[in-house]
């Protein structure tokens, strides 16, 4: 029984001398693990802010970079708006100077242009007017008879006498291009021996000519009859102003002339040296040479604006 209980005893010594060990070896191993594992975490931490910290630098000196790149960029942008800048300066420049150009161009066109009427007014000399308004004279061909006429306004309204319209059945205009031309008797005055004509379409367009204002013309100034007297189209006959105011008892005022008028010269303008209306011939003294009449420019200037602005008003209601 004593050795029974020696025996397990022992045993029992054995058991925990062996649990004892593996216990210590247990805890040894364990702090080992423990502490490889504490080197390895303080080896990633430091290997992580080491690539940290070398990630920081990357990005600091890609920033950096970028700061010069886009510094750059800006002062590629400022050169290419200075450089626009320039540009259109530049461009404006050459506008404002080749503006200048075509306004000194026409100045200097204008001012010939005022030399040669200059010149042609010292020289009495209606050839470079004539040039400029012959277009704007026509002949008015009836089946009873020939007359003159003046296109007063661009759209094609003509004045003439209205005893050259008077009887007719039918009636054309030649105009200088030598083309004929359908007409239309529009308005007429008795008092004033006038009558306006129409010619060409509405988009028509014809050279004109313009009235001059009676308080300009003078005694004694150079004057031109245009027209076609005994049938010859646009001929020219030239003199002065004779009288002023030669008036009928019904108020009828005329110019005299020492132009030639005859047969044909009826309804035809008389223009003076800067080619503006100071007339409409309309008759001759009988038996005399050089004595004309015309109808005053302000008066056949009322009749033609009156007619006009009746016939546009007409137009205007009829299409309506």
């Amino acid at each position: 029984m004593q050795r029974d209980t020696i025996f397990f005893l022992i045993t029992i010594a054995l058991l925990v001398g062996s649990f004892g060990g593996f216990g210590y070896y247990h805890y040894q191993t364990t702090q080992g693990l423990r502490s490889d594992l504490a080197q390895a975490s303080l080896r990633l931490e430091r290997s992580v802010q080491d690539t940290r910290s070398d990630l920081q630098e990357s990005v600091f000196v890609l920033d950096q970079k970028l700061d010069i790149k886009a510094q750059q960029l800006e002062q590629v942008d400022d050169q290419f708006h200075q450089r626009l800048i320039d540009q259109q300066k530049s461009i404006t420049s050459v506008r404002t100077e080749t503006q200048a150009g075509i306004s000194q161009i026409q100045k200097t066109s204008e001012q010939l242009q005022e030399d040669l009427l200059t010149l042609n007014l010292q020289s009495k000399d209606f050839t470079i007017i004539l040039d400029k308004i012959i277009d704007a004279v026509v002949a008015v061909r009836t089946n009873s008879g020939v007359g003159s006429g003046a296109i007063i306004n661009s759209r094609g309204f003509i004045v003439t006498n209205k005893h050259v319209m008077e009887g007719a059945t039918s009636a054309a205009v030649v105009t200088y291009d030598r083309k004929v031309h359908p007409v239309q008797l529009l308005a007429k005055s008795d008092k004033y021996d006038l009558a306006l004509l129409k010619i060409g379409d509405a988009d028509d367009r014809f050279t004109e000519l313009d009235f001059e204002d009676d308080r300009n013309v003078r005694v004694g100034e150079k004057v031109a009859a245009l027209g076609s007297p005994g049938g010859l189209d646009f001929t020219v006959t030239e003199g002065i102003v004779s009288a002023l105011e030669r008036e009928t008892s019904d108020g009828v005022k005329f110019l005299q002339t020492d132009v030639s008028i005859n047969p044909g010269n009826s309804g035809g303008p008389l223009i003076n040296i800067q080619g503006k209306i100071v007339g409409i011939n309309t008759m001759k003294k009988q038996d005399f040479e050089g004595i004309g009449f015309a109808i005053r420019g302000d008066q056949v200037e009322d009749f033609v604006q009156d007619a006009i602005q009746a016939y546009d008003a007409q137009q205007a209601q009829q299409q309506q």
